[in-house]
């Protein structure tokens, strides 16, 4: 028989028993390695001029079943998921619970420091590096965070850290009145019992949210970052008028009371279990392996471009209307809630709109790129616009508000794609760009107390902000990626 002929049938032949496994939810790893083995043996039994036209024939076949092979992990991320169909359910709804919490108990400072300021004597410079103090601890536990989860499953590790965030906000009152030393160590163990959250959730959403609904998921989580936010900002006037502002600070902790409760029952498969990702996470060299390419550079390059501008701008918003507008602390509620519930609409609309066009058979790569330049791009332009004209404070509000909510179409773009790029290590990778976010909050809130005290110009804080925006999307532009790279 000419050799031809024989890769032929066994082309055929492994192209049909890897459809067979697709349908079916055991792995597929074992029949990959098994029909390339023996393509290569029955190619290379047979000698003949036409070797050259066999090679070509197994390499075509050879690619279409790697494109199956992916196909069937797929499918069988899903099968196995669907096994245990409502586990996810719960648990991205606890999930939003714990985000909505830990961005409530993290942002209530921004408006609680106008009072504390007062009271504790604080320059623009100190206000700054007391609000930026928490950067620190949140970036020290991300990747340890991601890490853990990936390894030993998101649920313990979500647990502990929403119980040290919330003792660490109930215990900021009394710090702060300690000096400025024990406040900024609070804080600091804030942002450390924080930066486990976002990197332990997506690792869940890995492990236990089908595919096709895994932007609508990270929509959601974070989503719920602006709730919290929105709740902090709407009722921490209120508190502050009626019982002082420490009483804010304990209000926001004993939401844990209720949440851990409700999660420490909730059942989820161990790290071990099929239902819990298609693939174990890779070692410790092989994510800093990954942390080289180009595809999780274009994540940390975005993460850090935004963060600038969103943290450095969110955390000082309230300062801003009363500084330039002299707008007072209980009409506060009225220029700075907006943002957050557009944002958080927004959020949810771009996680659903990212789904359906990649179901549709749009690249992902083209849809992380298109959402993530229209979420960068909207905000610099907005806050360029307000910068460049003097404006009534409503007309200032609602260019910002719309900058920030074209943001969170960012939530379709940077926030899901370390999805596409690396699923088996998506809590190590999240926690990565996450890192970079978090220095960006870390570089922008005292540089903009600085700039403040030295200048007195919003104009200026608002252009180097639109900057960063600007450059983080170009470099995500130039190294983004929509496919699998750790295989």
């Amino acid at each position: 028989m000419r050799a031809c002929d024989v890769a032929r049938r066994s082309a055929h032949s492994a192209t049909r028993t890897v459809r067979l496994v697709a349908r079916s939810p055991l792995s597929c790893s074992s029949f990959a390695i098994h029909h390339r083995s023996f393509i290569m043996r029955r190619a290379s039994s047979s000698s003949s001029p036409s070797s050259s036209a066999s090679s070509a024939r197994v390499g075509s076949s050879d690619k279409k079943r790697r494109r199956l092979s992916g196909e069937c992990t797929l499918r069988n991320n899903d099968a196995a998921i669907s096994r245990d169909s409502q586990i996810w359910i719960p648990m991205v709804f606890l999930i939003t619970i714990a985000i909505a919490t830990c961005y409530a108990d993290r942002s209530n400072i921004s408006v609680a420091a106008i009072s504390m300021a007062k009271e504790l004597e604080w320059s623009k410079t100190t206000e700054g590096v007391v609000l930026s103090a928490f950067f620190v601890g949140y970036a020290g536990t991300q990747l340890v965070g991601g890490r853990a989860a990936d390894v030993a499953g998101g649920k313990r590790v979500l647990a502990v850290g929403v119980a040290a965030w919330s003792i660490a906000t109930a215990l900021t009152p009394l710090c702060a009145r300690g000096g400025i030393g024990t406040l900024l160590f609070i804080r600091c163990a804030l942002g450390a019992g924080e930066g486990v959250a976002f990197p332990a959730a997506h690792s869940l959403i890995a492990r236990h949210v089908p595919m096709r609904r895994r932007s609508v998921a990270v929509a959601a989580i974070t989503s719920a970052s602006y709730v919290g936010a929105a709740a902090a900002f709407l009722l921490t006037p209120t508190i502050i008028e009626s019982s002082g502002w420490p009483a804010a600070f304990y209000g926001f902790a004993a939401a844990a009371l209720v949440w851990i409760p409700a999660w420490l029952p909730l059942d989820l498969p161990p790290p071990n279990k099929p239902s819990e990702s298609p693939s174990l996470p890779q070692s410790t060299s092989a994510i800093w392996r990954l942390a080289r390419r180009k595809e999780v550079w274009a994540i940390m390059a975005a993460q850090y471009g935004q963060s600038v501008g969103l943290y450095g701008l969110l955390s000082w918003l309230p300062t801003y209307y009363d500084d330039v507008y002299d707008i007072p602390l209980s009409n506060l509620p009225a220029l700075t809630v907006a943002p957050y519930i557009l944002q958080g609409v927004v959020g949810v609309g771009a996680g659903w709109f990212a789904d359906r066009l990649i179901s549709g058979g749009v690249r992902n790569r083209d849809v992380r790129v298109l959402l993530q330049s229209i979420g960068m791009l909207g905000p610099a332009t907005a806050l360029l616009f307000v910068a460049s004209a003097e404006l009534p404070a409503e007309s200032a509000a609602i260019a910002i508000d719309i900058g920030l909510g074209l943001s969170a179409l960012t939530l379709g773009g940077v926030s899901v794609n370390h999805l596409d790029i690396s699923p088996r290590n998506a809590g190590s990778v999240f926690a990565l760009g996450n890192t970079c976010a978090t220095l960006g909050g870390l570089v922008a809130v005292p540089a903009i107390g600085r700039i403040l005290d030295n200048t007195h110009d919003w104009s200026l804080v608002f252009g180097l902000i639109s900057a960063h925006f600007v450059v983080g999307v170009v470099a995500y532009v130039a190294w983004c990626g929509g496919e699998r790279v750790d295989d």
